[in-house]
């Protein structure tokens, strides 16, 4: 696996990203995740993917390597479990000092973080402990937990998009439960939506990397099959 640390051109921020494949491929997948994790999770997959495409997964800011800046995060509120998001809800709606130490509490600690990588798992004694301990070292990183609740904080404003969705869902996952599918489905039309149930906890690739591998590789070669089809319905009609 090849990983490298570069600066953007932007705003001099560093980021740190895992990348495999060919980067003369025509296909860049681009793998992204939410917290408390980094590109470390992408690890087993990326190359799995990488005969096909070029990959990269950066750690976006406050997350891994990168130096830590506020970035925004987004989810549906069905997919919310009620007792787990209580604390955060509350910060949502009231947004008092106590509400963010009530998280910081909770939320931002080792055996929580441990937790979301076992509970769920059919197999929790195969995963790596390194998983969950370079996030909670990361996490402890000076001013990370304040980025953090801020990321939290801006959960509660969405922007929902109209795009074709391969969603993966471990079964057992009690932190993003089974009801936000249901949220998917009311705001992806049924030909756009393929959702695929895990036998896995929060953090699947840990246990199940080879049958995501998979599953994306179907579902991309599908979406290139429609794309010819749609280049060869223009080229008839004279429109290239």
């Amino acid at each position: 696996m090849s990983s490298t640390k570069i600066s953007t051109s932007a705003d001099s921020v560093e980021v740190f990203y895992r990348h495999a494949g060919p980067r003369s491929s025509p296909v860049l997948l681009l793998l992204l995740r939410g917290f408390p994790s980094s590109s470390h999770m992408f690890r087993n997959l990326i190359h799995l993917l990488a005969t096909e495409c070029h990959v990269i997964a950066p750690n976006l800011p406050g997350f891994g390597f990168t130096v830590v800046l506020p970035p925004n995060g987004n989810f549906y509120v069905e997919e919310i479990e009620k007792d787990s998001w209580a604390p955060i809800q509350a910060y949502w709606a009231f947004s008092t000092s106590s509400d963010r130490e009530a998280i910081r509490t909770a939320a931002l600690n080792s055996h929580t973080t441990k937790w979301q990588y076992t509970f769920g798992s059919p197999h929790p004694d195969s995963i790596p402990p390194e998983s969950f301990y370079l996030n909670v070292a990361l996490l402890e990183r000076p001013g990370n937990q304040d980025m953090q609740l801020d990321i939290l904080y801006n959960y509660c404003r969405n922007v929902e998009f109209e795009v074709k969705v391969l969603a993966f869902w471990g079964k057992n996952d009690q932190i993003v439960v089974n009801e936000g599918t249901e949220a998917y489905r009311r705001d992806v039309s049924e030909e756009r939506l393929r959702v695929e149930w895990l036998d896995a906890g929060h953090f699947a690739l840990e246990t199940n990397e080879s049958e995501v591998a998979g599953l994306i590789g179907e579902f991309w070669g599908r979406l290139e099959f429609e794309l010819a089809l749609r280049l060869i319905n223009k080229k008839r009609n004279g429109r290239v």
